[in-house]
């Protein structure tokens, strides 16, 4: 069964709203862990994924321990090697590559272009998969741009594309696919996959951490706080957190 590409529909695996044994509640939410107001939900593990039992813990209890899916995370290459790029996402145990590039091609690093990262990342046993054509930062949803031709991140929400991308990404988180979205740009909030997907994600209930510049895991929280602190340095500047960078550029 090929988890990514099960539509925004289908039924999540490992959804239940069975109370626990325990005195748990197992489809309880937990706070996102940004600390902010977002909720996640906990899933609930069949028994034969279990750990070993837990000292003093019933077969019952176990079938019902609770565990959260891992979170949705995001990569960019920038300067990287493929050989970085392939490592990072061993380390953080990536088994889905979620392109979100509008156009997968690289005229500086050629091996990041679509066909050749395709090959690269499924002999390394991570599946490939582009999604550039309904959550790309280059829409060809011409309602997608505002009047002086740039991508407007708030008028994406509306877009059907985009809706079926976000969809289809919330039943990945749903069923523990261990997902990364990957783009071009190195730092997360210089790149839509923080404004807008992660945005929206986090809007939607599933907790996303950026694989940062240094390689190490950053919340969507703190990498949000890092474009206001940049909008506020700016003197009535433009609003980072829903503008792409050339719109941002062409206002300052």
């Amino acid at each position: 069964m090929v988890l990514i590409l099960a539509e925004a529909g289908s039924e999540a695996w490992g959804r239940s709203t069975d109370s626990c044994p325990s005195g748990r509640n197992c489809s309880a939410r937990k706070p996102c862990v940004d600390g902010g107001a977002h909720r996640y939900p906990r899933l609930i593990t069949p028994l034969e994924s279990l750990q070993p039992l837990a000292c003093g813990e019933s077969v019952r209890e176990a079938q019902y321990r609770c565990v959260v899916a891992r979170p949705l995370l995001t990569l960019g290459y920038g300067n990287r090697q493929l050989g970085d790029v392939l490592a990072l996402l061993r380390t953080h145990d990536v088994r889905y590559l979620i392109d979100v590039r509008s156009v997968p091609y690289s005229r500086f690093n050629p091996v990041f272009s679509k066909e050749s990262l395709a090959a690269a990342v499924e002999k390394a046993g991570i599946r490939y998969v582009f999604m550039g054509d309904t959550l790309g930062g280059r829409p060809n949803d011409r309602s997608c741009y505002d009047g002086a031709g740039h991508v407007d991140y708030l008028a994406c929400r509306e877009s059907l594309d985009f809706k079926d991308g976000f969809g289809r990404l919330r039943s990945a988180f749903d069923q523990d696919a261990g997902a990364a979205i990957f783009c071009s740009e190195l730092r997360p909030e210089h790149c839509h996959r923080t404004k807008l997907i992660g945005a929206v994600m986090t809007e939607m209930g599933v907790p996303v951490e950026h694989i940062d510049a240094d390689g190490s895991l950053t919340s969507h929280g703190a990498v949000m706080e890092r474009l206001h602190d940049a909008q506020m340095s700016l003197l009535g500047g433009a609003n980072h957190a829903t503008r792409s960078r050339r719109a941002i550029a062409a206002a300052s």
